[in-house]
């Protein structure tokens, strides 16, 4: 986006190509729950890039992740 900043005038603009970028696991799935939503709507969920940037931290980082990472270190699971 940086390299053709004339191209993404409007935030929808951003999102959608974002969008179109995650192909697999977990981000291909949030995705196409996103275009469901509009297809059943009629209206995009998420309008502004903020409004993207805030959504996609909640889905895909850890609220503590300090707390995770010792959770994992000290699990049955790592040794």
């Amino acid at each position: 986006m940086h390299l053709a900043l004339e191209q993404f005038d409007l935030d929808l603009e951003k999102i959608f190509w974002i969008l179109i970028f995650f192909k697999s696991r977990w981000t291909a799935k949030w995705s196409e729950n996103l275009f469901y939503i509009e297809a059943d709507t009629g209206i995009f969920s998420i309008s502004s890039w903020s409004a993207f940037e805030q959504h996609f931290w909640t889905q895909f980082y850890s609220v503590n992740a300090e707390v995770d990472a010792t959770n994992i270190l000290e699990g049955f699971f790592y040794y």
